[in-house]
This record gives structure tokens, C-alpha cells and sequence, in this order.
């Protein structure tokens, strides 16, 4: 049993005297009775302010004296100043016998104290000229920790009334801050603000219940709760702490710090769900030393983790208040401090320090940031702006011609659409500039440009001035659009009833030579009009009829044309065919007619080209100059060359029973070459034609040649390489020469008819044929001659040493049967010469 002794007194005549000495007992095992204590001499004296046990969980107890050397009996109010002591009984000693004053403690209701106060006040009377001796029992989960004062009634009562004022004023500046920074967070929606809001509402409610505050007003019947509140709240206010920490400094919670800040973070968690557990007393011990360990850590995350953030000084300067009121709070706590007025409020001084700091730090980061939001808001005004004119720019752009600044095609387009709405009839008017083509070629981009631009403003005065067409843009006084680089349009002002010679008098008004970088150009404007609804409803149908009006305006000695549909050659039957030809194909309705190719010489048949024909319930025979080009623009030009291919493979096998070396020719397009499905297509046709390979020719004409690309010429090779034979059609109409003629697969050139047929009147064609054969032979090919149509013409042939020839002359295309007949009938041994034209 350990054992202090130190005798304390007081003056009588002092209104507020602190008891410095006293008599000290250590019960370990909380046995001793109040008697059996005062019996022992074990007492040890001790000499100090104030008493502090820190944790223990033995029971201790304490004499004193207080003195009373006035003349008269006063009455003193002995007050234990700490408020957290679980038990504690005060007597008084007579005649060494201690006589029970009162016996109070936080573990009871607080309507039992004596004193209505928060601390534990005893009421005593002490004579005149005398010394009364007292005793004190203390045991607590908490500190034992308190001074003793003897206390005038009166100084008491104004003593604790301005403490009490200065008190409710703290935890009123904490509420207040916590609201605001509630009210901040409703507005922001900035987790810092509502970390910040409850790490002061907890702070203020720790502080009110630590001082009893809330024991008096908010619970005294439930002794339990104010025991425990001090757990929760100190529990809260360190996780509050350092989530308040990590939003104000923004430290990222992942990384090499993501394990360090769960651990800030779980640790008061974890005291707090372990506490019935493990108990109160060791519990609220474990949460003041997390609170010794998380508080500094909060500390050095803002010295060494948050380096470059720029709140990092004002962080450090207000958490230094709050560690170093806390500290002393907490050291004093554990006894290693002594218990006294300022020991007991250092976490009040020191968090209204912090939470001015913190208040001021947060209204300038507000300030910052609502600057920073303003600058924003500006920065979008401003881009918005930006975008507005970026927007107004590329919608002029993407609506006016780059060259004339006229609204383009689309936006004249869309114009027309309007117009067709709202009026009940007008007209549509475009002209062409016939020379800017010649301009452009033999004088450069830039001087065609200026022409063009030129010319577009002279057409848009001229429209404008004389209100002669519908404004398109008032706003910009725009009335003329710019179609192409060599067209315009607008819509012709529905007031003049006369329309050729309205328009008439505007290209006279802008038909004129026109200086240009000191060279004079005359443009030769040509005019086509359509009047609608007359000849149609819709923009795009009346654009193309227009255009086929400007087309018939070039031979007009006015160069002004009316669009009628006598002149427009894509009428209706056009629209049926491109739509059938797919099904014709599906369906196998096409056909195939056939021309003899016979040897010059002896004139014998050694071969046919297959040409297509198309019998049409509607139209009759149609021939392939009508929709050949129609399948190349389509799409359906592969699948009808796939067609032609794989008849004339047929009929060929049929037509080897009759002549088994003859040869056939069928021609296909460029745009088959420059297909490698087709190409594939192809080889897989001719592989399960094997035996006929070396007996197809495929022709090509050649400008087509000339233009393919390289993988067409690869693909030539590929074919060739399969037993296919290449010809060159209609040779001497491109621009080949002899280096790109020698590259190509080809083993047969034929010559186009147009040197043909003026070869027996032409010597100048002699020449041109003969050439063409010699150089033909010289690579190693054979030469046909196409449109021979007499006699004397083979037999120029002849002379100049052409293998084969092909025209009317030995016969015209005839359908497979007829063929058949005829290539029987020549094979049979008979003369051929007659059978022409049957």
C-alpha cells in the first residue's frame, strides 16, 4: 500500500483559496473503509496545486485542513473542480472519527449533488479560530485528476458565472462554425466543408460533455450516457480530424499512402466497437492515445505528404494550436502534467485558436475558389464567344462558296426548298461561264478564281439594283449563288412575266470583257431557265432539268435555253432500266449475240466477239450502249461482266462441236480490273473452264488500259497466267506507247474501226494501219481490223499483212442459233462471201 502525507490550510480570510497540501493514500485494491483509511499510517505528505493520479484503478484518499482564524463562523463551498470523477465521498474528522458530508460522482443521477454545479461542491461550516480536518475518497474509469478550492459563496457564484459565460461562448463559436460550414456545404456540395462542419459540432459536444455541460442540461438522469458520450465523441472528433485533413489538403488516399491513412482512419473505429469488449477504462485510455497519435500525424501529413499545397502554412499553423492545447490536455490526462485551470481548458484555447485559423483559411479558399469560379465562368463566356463566332465562321464557311464568298450550293439548295413552299410559281436560272474551264488550263487557279469572283459579284449588283431575283440572305444583300467553279444560280423574280427577256437582259448586262491583272476575258456566259411547278415540285429534280437545259444552251445562238422534257434525254425510261437490269441479270433474260472475226487471208471463221443484248418486254432489243454505262455506275457491272463470261463459256463448248478451235472475245470494263472479288470470281469461272482458257480473249479498250492502276495491271497478268488471252480494243482512239504496251499481257491488238473505214480513200490511214500492224507483230501480237465492210478494204488488209478482220462485211451480230448455223454452214467447207447480212 502505498502511502503520500502533506497537511493543506486554509485562510479564513481569502475568498477563493487553492489547497496546496495535502495527505495522500493509495488503496490499490479498493478495500479500506473510511475508518480503517484514517487509522493507517501509511499517509504521505504531498506539496502541489492540484491532485493527478491519471488512469488508476485504485481508490485513493486525501486529507486535508482548512482553517478558519477569523472571529466569526463562516461558511466555505469545498469544490472539486474536475467533473469526471465516478465516485466521491468528502468527510469531515472529529475527534479522529470521519463523518459523511456528501457522497456524489458522475456515475449518478445529477439531481442527487448537493451543489447544483457541474463540479462537485460540498457546503461547510467552519468555526472561529479553528482548524477542520477533511476526507476525501476518489475513484474513477477517468483520470483521477482535480484541485480543491475553498471558495467564498459569493466569489463562487460570480467565479463560475463568467466561466460559465466564457464557456457557452466557446461552444457557441464551435456549433456556429460547424453550422456554417453545414450551410457552406449545402451551397458547395465540398466534402471538406462537411468533414470540417462535424469535426467542430464533435469538438464542441467532446468539450461540453468533458466540462458536464450536457450532464447538467441534456441528460443528468442518464449517468450511463454522460459516461459514454466522452467515448463517442472523442471517437468521432479524431476520425473527423484526420478525414478533415485529408479534403483540406486533397492528399490522394491511394498509393503509398493509401495503408498509413486506413490506418488514421480504422483505429478510433476499432476502439470504439472493442469498447464493451475491453471496457470503458481501458477504452477511453486507447482512445487518448490514438488521439496522441493521430493529432501529430495529422501534423506531419501537412509537413512532409501535402509539400506543394498551397493551404499547407495555414494547415500547419492552426493544427500546431490545436496539438499543442491537446497535448497538454492529454499529458495532463495521464498524470504526466499537472491538473489545473489552464491544463484542464488547453483543448478549448488552443481549438478556438484552430478554429479561427481553420475559419480563415476556409473563407479564403472560398474566396479563391469563388474567384477561381468566376475566372472559369469568364474563361467559358469567353470560349462561348469563340465557339459562337468559330460556329458563325464554319457555318459561313460550310454555307458560302470560299472563292465569290455567294451562299454555295447546299445553301441555294435550301433556298430552293423555301421558295418551292412558299410561292406558288418562279423560276430557276443558272448560268454557266463556258471559257473558265480554257482560263484555268492556260492561265492558272488563281487568275480563273479571280475571274469567277469577279463575275459573281457583277451578276449579284446587277440581280440586286434591279430587284430582278429573290434575295437569298437580305441581311447580306446576297441574291446570286455560286453553284461551281464555273456556274451560278438564283431564282428569277416572280414580277416579270416576260422570263426570256428578263433573263435575256441580264446576261447582256454581264456578258462583257473584263479586266483582269491587266489582260482583258471575255467569260461567255450561257443561261438555262425551268419554270415550276410547271415541270416539277422538288429541288433536286428541278436542279437536274436545269442543267440539261444549260447543256441544249450551248447550241442556242443566244445561249439562253427552257428546260421541256423534248430535250431531256434521262426521261423515264432511263429510271426502269436501272432499276430492272439487276433482276434481268437474277433472272438470265440478257443475251448474247455474236460477230465472226475471220482470218484475213484465207477468210475463214476462227473466232467471235460476244456481244450483249438486252430483250425488254417494254423496249424491245436494247443494245449495250444504253445501259452498260448505267451497270458501271450502279454497281452492277461486275455481276453482269460475271454473266456475259459464264454464258459465253457455255455457248463456246457448244460451238467447239462444230469448230473446236475457235476462239471467243468477250470484253469487260475498268472497273472490273480494278475489283480483286471480281478477279476472283473470274479465276474460279475459268478454272472449271479449263480446257477452255486458251480460247478466251478478254478485251480491253485502250484508254481504259492506259488509265488502270497497278494492281489492274497485276490483276491482266494474273489472268493472263491462267491461259487467258489479252486484246487491246479500239487501239489508235487513247495515247499508249510503246513502253506501256510492252508491260501489258496483251497477245492481240485490234484496230478501231474509225481508221478502217476510210482506208481504201485515205492514205494517210494506210500509213497509220500499217504502222500500227508492224509495230504489233513486232511485239510479238496479232492484229484484227474492226468495221471492214468491203471487199477491197480486206484486201488492203491483206496487203499491209492484218491476221484477222471483223465487220459487216463477212456478217453482223446474230443470236447464238444463228451463229451456230452459219459457223456450220463455213465449216462445212462453203463459201462464205454470200451469207453476209443473213
Amino acid at each position: 500500500m502505498t502511502s503520500f502525507s502533506i497537511t493543506a490550510q486554509a485562510s479564513s480570510h481569502k475568498q477563493r483559496h487553492l489547497v496546496t497540501q495535502f495527505d495522500v493514500l493509495e488503496d490499490p485494491k479498493s478495500e479500506l473503509s473510511e475508518t480503517q483509511a484514517l487509522n493507517l499510517e501509511d499517509w504521505r505528505k504531498i506539496n502541489q496545486p492540484s491532485l493527478n493520479f491519471g488512469y488508476t484503478q485504485s481508490t485513493y484518499w486525501v486529507k486535508f485542513n482548512l482553517h478558519n482564524e477569523s472571529s466569526q463562523d463562516i461558511v466555505r463551498l469545498i469544490d472539486f473542480t474536475y467533473p469526471l470523477l465516478d465516485k466521491i465521498s468528502l468527510f469531515k474528522i472529529a475527534d479522529n472519527q470521519p463523518e459523511l458530508i456528501f457522497h456524489s460522482g458522475d456515475t449518478y443521477p445529477y439531481h442527487q449533488r448537493n451543489v447544483d454545479h457541474p463540479h462537485f461542491v460540498a457546503k461547510v461550516e467552519l468555526p472561529q479560530q479553528s482548524e477542520q480536518s477533511y476526507l476525501v475518497r476518489l475513484q474513477s474509469n477517468s483520470p483521477i485528476q482535480t484541485e480543491v478550492i475553498s471558495w467564498d459563496l459569493n466569489r463562487f457564484q460570480k467565479h463560475y458565472r463568467d466561466i460559465n459565460a466564457s464557456q457557452f461562448l466557446y461552444i457557441g463559436l464551435v456549433l456556429s462554425v460547424a453550422l456554417l460550414n453545414l450551410l457552406i456545404f449545402i451551397y458547395l456540395r465540398e466534402a471538406v466543408y462537411i468533414t470540417y462542419a462535424g469535426y467542430a459540432a464533435c469538438l464542441g459536444l467532446l468539450v461540453s460533455s468533458q466540462s458536464g455541460v450536457l450532464f447538467e442540461y441534456v441528460y443528468p438522469e442518464w449517468p450511463i450516457v454522460h459516461k459514454w458520450s466522452q467515448l463517442v465523441f472523442a471517437t468521432l472528433t479524431i476520425l473527423l480530424t484526420t478525414l478533415f485533413s485529408l479534403k483540406f489538403l486533397r492528399l490522394n488516399t491511394s498509393g503509398a499512402c493509401k495503408k498509413p491513412l486506413q490506418g488514421l482512419l480504422s483505429a478510433p473505429i476499432l476502439v470504439l466497437v472493442i469498447s464493451p469488449i475491453i471496457g470503458y477504462q481501458l477504452a477511453i485510455q486507447s482512445i487518448v492515445l490514438v488521439g496522441l497519435l493521430v493529432i501529430p500525424a495529422c501534423f506531419f501529413m501537412g509537413v512532409f505528404v501535402a509539400q506543394k499545397n498551397p493551404d499547407r502554412d495555414i494547415f500547419l499553423i492552426a493544427w500546431s494550436f490545436l496539438i499543442i492545447g491537446a497535448c497538454i490536455f492529454l499529458f495532463s490526462k495521464l498524470g504526466i502534467l499537472p491538473f489545473n485551470g489552464f491544463t484542464n481548458n488547453a483543448v478549448q484555447i488552443g481549438s478556438t485558436l484552430e478554429l479561427f485559423t481553420f475559419s480563415l483559411a476556409l473563407a479564403r479558399r472560398i474566396y479563391i475558389e469563388r474567384e477561381a469560379r468566376l475566372t472559369a465562368k469568364q474563361a467559358i463566356i469567353d470560349s462561348n464567344k469563340r465557339s459562337a463566332k468559330l460556329q458563325e465562321s464554319m457555318l459561313f464557311t460550310a454555307t458560302h462558296d470560299a472563292i465569290t464568298q455567294l451562299p454555295n450550293r447546299n445553301n441555294f439548295e435550301t433556298f430552293l426548298q423555301y421558295t418551292l413552299r412558299q410561292y406558288e410559281h418562279g423560276v430557276l436560272v443558272v448560268c454557266h461561264l463556258q471559257r473558265m474551264n480554257d482560263i484555268d488550263k492556260t492561265m492558272g487557279k488563281d487568275m480563273s478564281n479571280l475571274a469567277l469572283h469577279k463575275f459573281a459579284m457583277m451578276l449579284n449588283i446587277e440581280l440586286a439594283e434591279n430587284n430582278l431575283a429573290l434575295a437569298i440572305d437580305h441581311k447580306e444583300g446576297f441574291y446570286a449563288a455560286t453553284l461551281s467553279a464555273s456556274s451560278h444560280g438564283f431564282l428569277l423574280n416572280p414580277k416579270f412575266t416576260n422570263i426570256y427577256r428578263t433573263i435575256e437582259s441580264i446576261k447582256d448586262a454581264v456578258d462583257r470583257t473584263y479586266a483582269i491583272n491587266e489582260m482583258e476575258l471575255e467569260l461567255e456566259p450561257q443561261f438555262a431557265f425551268i419554270e415550276f411547278p410547271k415541270f416539277g415540285k422538288e429541288s433536286d429534280k428541278l436542279m437536274r432539268q436545269v442543267g440539261i437545259a444549260l447543256d441544249a444552251a450551248k447550241s442556242c445562238t443566244s445561249h439562253i435555253a427552257a428546260y421541256h422534257p423534248d430535250i431531256d434525254p434521262y426521261d423515264g425510261r432511263r429510271l426502269v432500266l436501272m432499276t430492272e437490269l439487276k433482276r434481268a441479270i437474277a433472272d438470265d433474260t440478257l443475251d448474247l449475240h455474236f460477230q465472226p472475226i475471220v482470218d484475213t487471208r484465207h477468210q475463214n471463221i476462227i473466232g467471235a466477239e460476244a456481244l450483249i443484248r438486252w430483250p425488254h418486254n417494254e423496249f424491245g432489243l436494247i443494245m449495250p450502249d444504253e445501259f452498260i454505262e448505267m451497270a458501271e455506275r450502279s454497281g452492277l457491272i461486275q455481276a453482269l461482266s460475271i454473266w456475259v463470261i459464264k454464258r459465253s463459256l457455255q455457248i463456246l463448248r457448244r460451238l467447239h462441236k462444230i469448230n473446236p478451235s475457235l476462239f471467243m472475245a468477250v470484253n469487260i470494263s475498268t472497273f472490273n480490273l480494278q475489283d480483286d472479288k471480281f478477279i476472283k470470281a473470274l479465276l474460279v469461272l475459268l478454272e472449271k473452264s479449263s480446257d477452255l482458257c486458251r480460247h478466251v480473249v478478254l478485251e480491253i479498250t485502250e484508254s481504259q488500259m492506259m488509265s488502270d492502276t497497278q494492281d489492274a495491271l497485276e490483276n491482266l497478268w494474273s489472268l493472263n497466267e491462267q491461259g487467258v488471252k489479252i486484246a487491246i480494243d479500239d487501239f489508235g482512239t487513247g495515247y499508249s506507247s510503246l513502253a506501256y504496251l510492252k508491260k501489258l499481257p496483251a497477245e492481240e491488238l485490234k484496230i478501231d474501226k474509225e481508221f478502217i473505214f476510210d482506208l481504201e480513200t485515205d492514205k494517210q490511214n494506210q500509213v497509220l494501219v500499217h504502222t500500227a500492224i508492224e509495230m504489233a507483230h513486232n511485239l510479238g501480237m496479232t492484229v484484227v481490223a474492226e468495221g471492214v465492210e468491203s471487199e477491197h478494204t480486206r484486201r488492203i488488209l491483206e496487203d499491209l499483212n492484218c491476221d484477222m478482220c471483223q465487220g459487216y462485211h463477212f456478217a453482223r451480230p446474230m443470236d447464238v442459233d444463228r451463229f451456230a448455223k452459219y459457223l456450220a454452214t463455213e465449216h462445212s467447207g462453203k463459201d462464205i462471201s454470200n451469207q453476209v447480212n443473213n
